[in-house]
């Protein structure tokens, strides 16, 4: 049995560390940055940022193995300078560990490492060598996944604040359900937790479907990558009582004001449905979200409520989702509330039913608003305009059949809805204020490995920027308009000799400005803003 994370990592890692400190401009002199370059074998595994030494720096964490070593955690320390230690400092992973998450466990400053392990829950400080003197027990409880990967090693999300007593909290899949975990100490050296929780997600409708259903489906898709270049996939799959459950989108705005990465709330390798925690009512507090089935063997979405005293009541909210397509949260009126998203379809034509939620539940048999897309890849995403109102982000792809046949060509779509102010009904308006198409073929078809995004601010100017990868490689940016239409030109672009195939705007210092992680074929170019 296995908790299925973010990732897998993959085989041996062979590392080969190239710093290079340079105050490096953009190609319109805007900004300066350290640039970091980390080559390795498997560069599309893990690479996590922390603060674990407390210099309000992160620092790049990720996992390597070898015949010789065995499983080992590899952190490089940001310098001042917005640099990395070329060497890394190596902590061994005892062959019991499953996992590793992060928390603020100690008085200094700092992540303490997270240890999940067959058994319990274990303490270990990255400043101090080796584990003797420094392994401390946080939580015994027997984990639903109990064999270790030999080779590779699951990161779990931080440790945080469940239910907003301003301490660190535990939610931890069993054998048994979710045991709910929470700080009990005074003194921060010294932490214990006490189980005041242990929360089931399965029902007996759930598994008289795992154990009955035996149908078969028919699934095709396009995607576009940076392994394999432009793909259409065509499988026939025996299906699953978790498939086309719930997965979700950014549910927040983190404190360093950028979108938070995506979460699954069901696994299909997973025994038990994932746990969601997020704002679903103006309660203190988060509230639980997962699925298991009705009474007719439909998708059910519940909404547990935790109090501030970790209690947890009865079912809060419980209610039917609609059939064969997807669903995740996200926040559409910027309330502080999580709304969802329905798409459903298939090929090119997709359906987005989308969900207000209605103070800790939804009405689920009328949508708010339905919307429909002809293309490929089709991705919704919610950003805040200048003045504060929640805009549409409508992105995929299409396949002009002439000219695909005659040039392999492939049309970017972006489009963008305003907020709809004149009517109640709708959230946004009907027809969309603006919209960008670009084609690519063969000569430039390194700009379609990742879609134009509206989700970052690249410049640190309070205001949501459209990042893209140019059709050189190259990762560029351009203005949203205050009419929220998209700048014709770049307003900044980051030249390097290697493609870009996947990029990440994220917070790596206290200063304010964005930094960067550009993915590359087979290496990670790391950007650390300097004033």
């Amino acid at each position: 049995m296995k908790i299925k994370t973010q990732y897998n990592a993959g085989n041996s890692v062979r590392l080969a560390l190239i710093l290079a400190l340079n105050f490096i401009s953009n190609s319109h002199g805007q900004d300066n940055f350290a640039q970091f370059e980390l080559e390795r074998e498997d560069n599309w595994s893990p690479l996590i940022s922390e603060d674990l030494n407390g210099d309000s720096l992160k620092d790049l964490i990720y996992s390597s193995y070898s015949d010789a070593a065995g499983r080992e955690l590899y952190i490089h320390y940001q310098q001042s300078d917005g640099t990395f230690q070329t060497t890394p400092e190596r902590i061994e992973i005892k062959r019991e560990i499953i996992g590793i998450g992060f928390a603020e466990l100690r008085a200094t400053p700092g992540m303490e490492l997270v240890l999940y392990a067959t058994t319990g829950v274990f303490g270990l400080s990255p400043s101090i060598e080796g584990y003797s003197d420094n392994l401390r027990p946080l939580v015994q409880w027997d984990l639903v996944a109990n064999i270790p990967d030999k080779k590779t090693i699951e990161f779990l999300p931080p440790l945080n604040d469940i239910d907003g007593d301003n301490k660190i909290d535990m939610l931890i899949p069993g054998s048994d359900g979710y045991g709910l975990f929470s700080s009990t100490s005074i003194d921060p050296d010294k932490n214990s937790f006490a189980l005041k929780d242990i929360i089931n997600p399965v029902n007996d409708n759930l598994i008289s479907a795992r154990r009955n259903n035996r149908g078969a489906e028919l699934d095709g898709r396009l995607s576009i990558n940076a392994r394999e270049g432009i793909v259409v996939d065509v499988a026939v799959e025996k299906s699953h009582p978790f498939d086309n459950f719930l997965t979700t989108w950014p549910r927040t705005i983190s404190t360093d004001g950028l979108p938070k990465e995506n979460k699954p709330l069901l696994e299909n390798e997973s025994w038990i449905p994932n746990i969601i925690i997020g704002n679903f009512d103006n309660s203190v507090g988060n509230e639980l979200a997962y699925v298991n089935l009705d009474d007719e063997a439909r998708p059910q979405l519940n909404l547990r409520l935790i109090q501030k005293q970790n209690s947890i009541e009865h079912f809060h909210w419980a209610g039917s989702l609609p059939d064969g397509g997807d669903s995740t949260f996200v926040d559409l009126d910027l309330d502080g509330l999580l709304d969802m998203i329905f798409l459903q379809g298939g090929g090119n034509s997709w359906e987005a039913k989308l969900y207000r939620n209605r103070g800790g539940g939804f009405d689920f048999k009328n949508p708010d608003q339905v919307m429909r897309f002809s293309g490929y890849d089709v991705r919704l995403n919610v950003f805040p305009t200048p003045v504060g109102d929640p805009a549409l982000n409508v992105s995929y792809y299409t396949i002009p059949v002439v000219e695909a046949i005659r040039n392999a060509s492939v049309t970017r779509v972006n489009i963008i809805y305003k907020n709809n102010a004149d009517d109640d009904l709708l959230l946004f308006e009907r027809k969309p204020i603006s919209r960008q198409e670009e084609n690519f073929g063969v000569e430039n078809i390194r700009g379609l490995a990742e879609q134009l995004t509206l989700a970052y601010d690249v410049d640190g100017d309070g205001k949501n920027d459209a990042a893209y990868i140019t059709e050189n490689g190259t990762l560029a940016a351009k203005k949203v308009q205050s009419d929220l239409s998209i700048a014709r030109e770049p307003f900044w672009e980051y030249i390097l000799p290697k493609t870009v195939f996947e990029f990440k705007v994220l917070m790596l210092n206290d200063d304010d400005v964005p930094d960067l992680i550009l993915r590359h074929g087979t290496s990670t170019t790391v950007l650390v803003s300097r004033p």
